[in-house]
C-alpha cells in the first residue's frame, strides 16, 4: 500500500515537470491566436523578454512573429520639427 502511494506521487510530481509552465504565462498557442488576443499576446512578450533563454521557446517565437505580422493602427497626426501636422492643416 505504501509503495503504491509513493508511486502514485511520484508520478504525478513527473507529470507536474511537463506542463506548460515553459511555454509562457499562458500555455502555447499558435501565431493566429496571439494575432486575435493581443493583450495575451503582450502578456507572453513580457514574460519572454524577463529571461533570454525564454525567447528562443516556441510560444515566445509564436507571440514575436504575431506581433510583427499585427497590422499597427496608423496615426492620422505626426510632428515635423515642432509641429503638429494632421487633418486640415495648412503651412
Amino acid at each position: 500500500m505504501k509503495g503504491n502511494i509513493i508511486a502514485a506521487l511520484s508520478l504525478s510530481l513527473m507529470l507536474a515537470g511537463c506542463s506548460s509552465s515553459n511555454n509562457g504565462p499562458g500555455g502555447m498557442h499558435k501565431v493566429d491566436w496571439y494575432k486575435a488576443h493581443h493583450a495575451a499576446m503582450k502578456k507572453e512578450e513580457a514574460w519572454c523578454n524577463n529571461d533570454v533563454p525564454r525567447q528562443k521557446l516556441a510560444a515566445c517565437l509564436n507571440a514575436y512573429e504575431a506581433d510583427m505580422n499585427t497590422a499597427k493602427p496608423a496615426s492620422s497626426h505626426f510632428k515635423v520639427g515642432s509641429a503638429s501636422v494632421g487633418p486640415g492643416w495648412t503651412p
